[in-house]
Formats: structure tokens, sequence, C-alpha cells
């Protein structure tokens, strides 16, 4: 119940800030009729992690589509997704692919870093352009916040991004812990963003490595 309030919650939030494609419309029409919910209400998932984190999720194939469905009789939902057939193999195979931009050679000091809108979480770093698959430690996602002129945002596509997040690089796993910048990091995503622009903190033989491979 706890994941599903939460995926209620992201939902509500998304329906509010977005319009009602036609598409969905007709995919809610549809599934009202397959599942026999002509008087239940419909609501899509922010993305696909969120509807298969619930149990019971079933899918099929129309026209062309993989649509993604969980109805609960008791609360009188549906809730859905949809995309097109043979997407998430292609994004299993970009998300394999995507590597860190490095912006520069240099490896910033602390005080370097806060001067470019850090916050004192890292010790030394590298500047570069971070896969967002590949961000690790977000905190449970958050709501809107106050930014820097004491007035309240809340996530809405375009927004830009002004300050680089804060990450430690786990070489093992090939994750970029996240230290800093969680509200940043979940409004890439609301861009549609593959990648944030941020500090790194790693061993010396990794930062050689970035390097090198900046140098070729």
């Amino acid at each position: 119940m706890k994941e599903l309030r939460k995926i209620i919650r992201e939902v509500l939030i998304v329906n509010e800030n977005d319009k009602i494609s036609d598409k969905d419309r007709e995919i809610e029409k549809l599934l009202a009729n397959k599942l026999d919910a002509r008087e239940f209400t419909f609501a899509k998932t922010p993305d696909l992690d969120a509807i298969q984190e619930m149990a019971g999720t079933e899918k099929f194939k129309h026209g062309g589509l993989l649509i993604y469905y969980r109805k609960n009789d008791f609360m009188e939902w549906v809730f859905y997704y949809y995309e097109p057939i043979g997407l998430k193999k292609q994004k299993k195979q970009e998300k394999n692919t995507l590597k860190p931009k490095i912006l520069s050679l240099k490896i910033y000091t602390q005080p370097e870093m806060v001067s470019m809108g850090a916050n004192y979480h890292l010790h030394h770093g590298m500047l570069m352009m971070i896969p967002i698959e590949k961000i690790d430690g977000l905190d449970p996602e958050p709501g809107g916040w106050t930014n820097d002129d004491g007035e309240y945002q809340d996530f809405e596509p375009g927004q830009k991004i002004k300050k680089p997040i804060e990450t430690i690089y786990d070489e093992y796993h090939d994750k970029f812990i996240l230290y800093d910048g969680n509200h940043r990091v979940l409004q890439a995503k609301t861009n549609g963003d593959k990648y944030i622009r941020g500090f790194v903190q790693a061993e010396r033989g990794q930062y050689a490595k970035w390097q090198q491979g900046l140098k070729k």
C-alpha cells in the first residue's frame, strides 16, 4: 500500500501539470471496455517503472503499442502506461551505451567547485555531463521547492537547471552516487534530459582514465 500511495501521489502531480492527450483518451476508452471499468477513474503513470512497481500489473499489445495496466477494483482505479512495441529494448540498449561526457581535464578543488555552485559535499572532482540513468542514491521524489529568490517552484518541463549536482563515482557498480541535487535530477527527468551537469569525485586512478579518454 505504501508503494501504491506513492504512485497515486505521483500520478496526481503529473495529471495536474499535463493535459490528457487524444491517445491517452483512446487508451482509456479501450481499457474501460476491455476491463468492464467504465465507471472507474483512469490515471496514466509517470513512467514504465512506476506501473511495474505495482503487484498484478498486466500488459497486452494493441495497434503497435504495448499497453500496461493495473486494475484496482476496491479503489475503482485503473493505472496504465503505454509505449511503442520494442521501445523497452531500445531504451535498454541506449542505457547500456550512455557514458559520461567529460567537460574539462581539470580536477577542481572544493573552493573552486563552491565558486561554481557546489555545496561543500565533495573534496575534489571533475566536471562532466552525467548520464541520468546512472545516478543512484536519490531521496524519495520531492515536491516543489523554493528557489534562490524565495519563489516557490514546481516541476514543469523546460525549466533550466543552473547549478551542477554533486556525486561520488562508484567504479564497481558504474554508478554516480548523488550527494547534492535531488530536485535538479528530478527536474532533468521532467525535461526528458539524458544527461545532467555535475561534479564527480573519484579515485585518482579513475580521474586519469577519464582524462586519458578525453585526450584521445
